[in-house]
Parts: C-alpha cells; structure tokens; sequence
C-alpha cells in the first residue's frame, strides 16, 4: 500500500499509546534513590508517586495514550492531526520531566519534592526547596535516578515518534483528500 493512500494511522496510533503508557508505568516505579538521607551510610528509595515529578509523568503519558487512542479511532475521518499534535505535545511534557530526573537528579529532587517537605515541616516551598538543596551542595546527600525516571523518558520518547508520524499521517490524509474532491 502506497503510504500516501494509507487509510489508518496504525503505526503512530500504536507508537504514541504504547509509549504513553510506558511513560505512565514509569511514573509509578523506583525514581530516586537518596544516601545519607536518615544518616551516614543510610539510603532510601522513592516511587515517581512520592514527587510530583513521577505524578506528571504519570498523567501526561496517559494523556499521550489518550491521544493517540483518539488518533486511532478518528484519524481515518478527520485526519487527526489535533489527537496528533496533542499526543506529540504531552510526550515533549513526560520527556523533560522524567529526562531532567534521570540526568539530573539532585537538581529535580528539589524541585519535585519541596512542596511535600513543606508541608511536613510547616516551612515555604521556597525554604524547603533552599534546605533540600543545601543537603545535596554540602554533600550530606547523594542522588540517583532509578528505573522508574529511564522507563518513563524511554516511553515518552516513543510517544513523541508516534505523534510526529500522526503529524505527518495527517498531512498525507488531508492532500490525498483535496486530491479526491
């Protein structure tokens, strides 16, 4: 089948699920792993639900899978390049959120946790993002990323492929309809 006649956006319909819900699955793994955290020689591990980091990652992969869905069932009618651009857009969303925690975790911990440490400590955001970070700059604490933030950067990076190809699935639609009427 000519790829300017195909009738389904199967391929990036898939790519874009599948990934979401990979990046969605990711957020509910192991994220961070943090030594020194209750003392020397101590370390604990955190699920991306324990951050908002790993929530968002969560939400917008499933919201990816959505789209793509969406892509699936009416591309064919519509051409799809909203469920496309929308897929596309939530993934570009999980990726730098799970790629900033998996390359750079002692910077998002901070960012991603600090409203839960204020809330716990009764200090402001800002206070407790300020001392989270003091802990990792004095070298009291070590961060890493685990799984959970490589399954979802993984994910959100096939989610992105799948809605760059529903972009161009729609093109492809919308030529080969003006070319019909």
């Amino acid at each position: 089948m000519d790829r300017g006649a195909q009738s389904r956006p199967t391929t990036a319909a898939a790519l874009a699920i599948v990934g979401g819900v990979v990046a969605a699955v990711g957020g509910v793994l192991d994220w961070f792993k943090i030594d020194g955290i209750t003392g020397a020689g101590s370390s604990e591990s955190f699920t991306g639900l324990d951050s908002n980091g790993g929530a968002a990652a969560l939400v917008f992969g499933v919201l990816a899978a959505v789209f793509g869905l969406t892509l699936l069932l009416r591309g064919p009618r519509t051409g799809g390049r909203g469920s496309a651009v929308t897929a596309l857009v939530m993934a570009i969303i999980a990726l730098g959120i799970a790629a900033f925690a998996a390359f750079a975790p002692e910077s998002a911990i901070p960012i991603f946790v600090a409203s839960d440490v204020a809330e716990v400590t009764g200090v402001s955001d800002e206070i407790a993002r300020d001392l989270i970070e003091q802990q990792f700059d004095q070298g009291a604490w070590q961060a890493s990323a685990l799984i959970g933030t490589y399954v979802s950067t993984a994910g959100s990076l096939v989610a992105l492929i799948g809605g760059i190809l529903g972009i161009g699935y729609s093109r492809r639609h919308r030529a080969a309809t003006a070319h019909r009427q």
